[in-house]
């Protein structure tokens, strides 16, 4: 394949991840904060590139899992722009739980398909290789894969016909773990699959989507505070202030219920 490829790499996003997400991006690690009541959240991040077409594969490690909490793992996909929840009842992305479960949702849906048993138990020091295939004509077409430690996991999952044609945003949801995420920077890849498949660091250029997710140009974030009286609009206000500016998040008790 001598398609050009994309110069600048594939990233997790700081900005496009809920407040408590920690990314490392020199070594690919990503954590949270775990303590006091925090350890009861879940936390979620987006890479900053997203695939539309080909067949592209990301890896995912656990480094540490809180031996006194309870731990949990979600890899996936999502739409720009949408939930960073996997699992949550969107039906903008797909994932598998730690637990072996595949998590869709059709438009409309009050809430995600689970279908318990779509692959293998996901343990600790295992490497997760998440495939995500949108080649046309190939025989797992428009479908998402795990590979624990190169070996499959279970059989391909569909993807729903309404993201089809969609760029589609590897996404991780967890709790109390730090993580080690590696879309194959420098040609790396954790563990080999029984077949040749290309990470996503070195994805078609013509297969990509960026996010379009950024960090101030200033180096440093900003807090805007509405101020207004009750029941005179100021969610409506945070409503379109928020769809103007993507890279804000609304911090409310709206967003808590």
């Amino acid at each position: 394949d001598t398609s050009a490829r994309i110069a600048r790499g594939v990233e997790l996003s700081a900005v496009d991840a809920t407040p408590d997400v920690l990314v490392c991006t020199a070594s690919g690690a990503v954590s949270s904060l775990s303590q006091g009541s925090f350890r009861h959240l879940r936390s979620s991040v987006r890479a900053d590139t997203g695939a539309k077409a080909g067949r592209y594969l990301f890896e995912v490690k656990v480094l540490e899992c809180d031996p006194k909490a309870e731990c949990e793992l979600r890899v996936g996909f999502s739409a720009k722009g949408s939930s960073l929840f996997l699992g949550d009842g969107s039906a903008e992305n797909v994932c598998f739980s730690s637990e072996g479960t595949y998590y869709l949702a059709d438009p409309g849906q009050a809430k995600a398909f689970e279908k318990a048993g779509a692959c293998s138990r996901m343990t600790p020091q295992q490497v997760v290789g998440v495939l995500l295939n949108l080649s046309q004509g190939s025989p797992n077409e428009m479908t998402v894969s795990i590979f624990l430690d190169g070996e499959r996991a279970g059989p391909p999952q569909p993807i729903p016909a309404h993201l089809r044609g969609r760029a589609l945003y590897p996404t991780l949801t967890f709790r109390n773990l730090t993580l080690a995420v590696n879309f194959g920077r420098r040609g790396v890849q954790l563990k080999a699959l029984p077949f040749r498949c290309r990470m996503f660091a070195d994805m078609a250029k013509a297969h990509s989507e960026s996010s379009g997710m950024q960090a101030s140009t200033e180096g440093r974030p900003e807090v805007v505070l509405p101020i207004g009286l009750p029941d005179r609009g100021v969610f409506d206000f945070s409503d379109r202030f928020v769809e103007e500016r993507p890279g804000c998040i609304e911090l409310s008790d709206r967003k808590l219920a």
